[in-house]
């Protein structure tokens, strides 16, 4: 699918392929979103550039992902998508003009749209658009940041809840249910530290190419993005290093409750091995059994039972250990 927008009063408008084929309006936007081999075409036409394949898109080599060809330049990213995943976005760049290459939805091309349809442009050119595209992207995954630590301060409070003395706990930890949610987290930090990486070579690049003509308010623009992406990174890493901590807390406080259960029975074991014994003895078939003419035999059989499962019972307590 190819959209076309025109620059008109400040403000991005959407025109169709037919205004632009006939020459009545000059694009600064082509935006192609899975294009056909045909619409692959049609672009290549139109400005006389090569359009790379998703193959050549997804190659890692620096040299096949930021590059000048044919007075354009070439710069390909890892973006995280809506569905958080990560797919390549290449922005093509001419001397008048951007493409956009891309084969997902990305947010925050939408978010970048909606922004200024509502409040225009101040300086609409195309280098303008390449930045802007940049920034919203940036902003973006400062969200899934944001987004990230508070899920983690959940899980962090549902792990270490602090156990109130002398009152029992009301509720049980789902620690499958918290090790997924961590995964995830620790999954989107990721994604989100190789989309900021990408990002900071694409500016790196365009900030020491000469080819392209920033104008002074595009080079403080780019400054600043440059230098919003280390913090972001920075805060990447210690969400991960955050993410890994409650890895190992999840699997050390389930290793806890393991041995509890594994204790109890230990100590269950113990408390009713006495009695057990002592109903053994009193169950062979020995034809003398001095009790077994005693009428109080088997009361005190019983008493013995009850005070051999009592008395380990009353240790353990004694020593804290259940």
């Amino acid at each position: 699918m190819l959209n076309f927008y025109v620059a008109k009063d400040n403000f991005l408008n959407a025109v169709s392929y037919k205004n632009i084929k006939d020459g009545s309006l000059q694009p600064i936007w082509i935006d192609i979103f899975d294009p056909t081999p045909e619409e692959d075409k049609i672009v290549e036409g139109l400005l006389d550039i090569n359009i790379p394949d998703r193959y050549e898109m997804n190659e890692i080599e620096l040299s096949n992902r930021l590059y000048q060809a044919k007075d354009a330049i070439y710069v390909t990213g890892s973006f995280v998508t809506s569905e958080q995943k990560t797919q390549a976005i290449t922005f093509i760049l001419t001397k008048k003009l951007i493409v956009t290459l891309r084969y997902v939805e990305f947010s925050f091309f939408e978010r970048y749209l909606n922004y200024h349809k509502k409040n225009g442009f101040t300086d609409l050119h195309h280098t303008n658009i390449f930045l802007g595209l940049l920034e919203a992207a940036i902003g973006q995954l400062a969200d899934y940041i944001e987004e990230i630590c508070h899920s983690i301060d959940e899980s962090t409070q549902v792990i270490f809840r602090p156990e109130i003395p002398g009152k029992k706990q009301k509720f049980k930890v789902d620690y499958k249910r918290i090790i997924c949610q961590v995964g995830h987290n620790g999954d989107l930090i990721s994604k989100t530290h190789e989309s900021l990486m990408s990002s900071y070579r694409i500016l790196s690049f365009i900030s020491e190419s000469k080819e392209l003509k920033l104008t002074s308010e595009d080079s403080r623009k780019l400054k600043i993005l440059v230098n919003d992406i280390p913090p972001l990174n920075d805060h990447t890493t210690f969400l991960s290093n955050k993410v890994n901590f409650l890895l190992d807390a999840c699997l050390g406080m389930i290793n806890i409750d393991q041995n509890n259960i594994i204790k109890m029975v230990s100590v269950a074991a113990i408390i009713f091995f006495p009695p057990t014994l002592i109903a053994s003895i009193y169950g062979m078939n020995f034809t003398v059994i001095p009790e077994l003419e005693w009428d109080y035999g088997y009361p005190f059989s019983l008493l013995l039972i009850v005070l051999a499962g009592l008395l380990p019972y009353v240790y353990f307590k004694q020593k804290d250990w259940i």
